[in-house]
């Protein structure tokens, strides 16, 4: 019974083809290279909800933390500093985030959908061992590996001026597929901040290669073109000077 759940689980949540082992093109209904930003607005009438534009980090995580809902990330102009994390600068590049969704029962939270040129490039969510799971029974077994290095950090001890070295060890495991210039990874991993405090990242990423450092130069040059209409209009202030 437990068997059949799974392979029913998988069916719903993945396109499936008739014979032999499926590659993996997106998750759900979300395809890369294939779905538009249309999606968005069936996501918002599936959640009960109205898309919202946020342009500041606090907005974001007041929504993120709330009721399952779609947000449009984009950067304040005014406030670079204060923008989502995932907001960019270039133009055609469109970045909604979907805090929780549900695909064949499987509770998928915090969902990036990175657009360019109104195509989907891009799915970034939190990983589960339930959705990591479901991409192997579906896509087959992935390229693993495991990493491990030592860091060093320097703590004091309470109450005085006093230090001492502690070495910690930081693990990464990954898992991922391929098919074509589509790749999938999910990472488990640790790390340790300047003051020695452990932080763990969890997520899965499915991305069309050469998309993300397409969009990279697309917002440096962004921010360059205003960088300098800032420093014309400063030095037009200056011509009596």
């Amino acid at each position: 019974m437990k068997k059949m759940k799974k392979l029913l689980l998988v069916t719903l949540l993945f396109a499936n083809t008739a014979f032999g082992q499926d590659k993996i093109s997106g998750l759900g209904k979300f395809k890369l290279k294939v779905t538009t930003t249309s999606v968005t607005e069936e996501v918002a009438k599936e959640l009960g909800t109205k898309l919202k534009v946020v342009n500041n980090f606090s907005d974001e995580i007041k929504y993120k933390n709330g009721k399952p809902r779609i947000i449009e990330l984009k950067v304040d102009t005014t406030k670079e500093y204060d923008s989502p994390a995932y907001a960019h600068e270039c133009l055609n590049v469109r970045v909604f985030n979907i805090n929780e969704y549900t695909i064949a029962n499987i509770k998928i939270k915090d969902i990036y959908l990175t657009f360019l040129n109104d195509t989907l490039v891009s799915i970034n969510c939190y990983r589960n061992s339930e959705l990591e799971e479901a991409f192997e029974l579906k896509y087959g077994e992935p390229k693993k590996r495991k990493e491990e290095k030592e860091v060093k950090c320097t703590r004091t001890y309470t109450g005085t001026d006093v230090t001492y070295d502690v070495t910690y060890k930081e693990k990464s495991y990954s898992s991922t597929w391929y098919n074509g210039d589509i790749s999938c990874v999910c990472i488990l991993s640790n790390y340790y901040d300047s003051e020695c405090k452990e932080h763990y990242l969890s997520f899965c990423d499915l991305s069309v290669e050469g998309v993300r450092s397409k969009i990279s130069s697309c917002d440096n040059k962004i921010k360059e073109e205003r960088e300098e209409r800032k420093k014309s209009q400063k030095k037009a202030t200056l011509r009596d000077f």
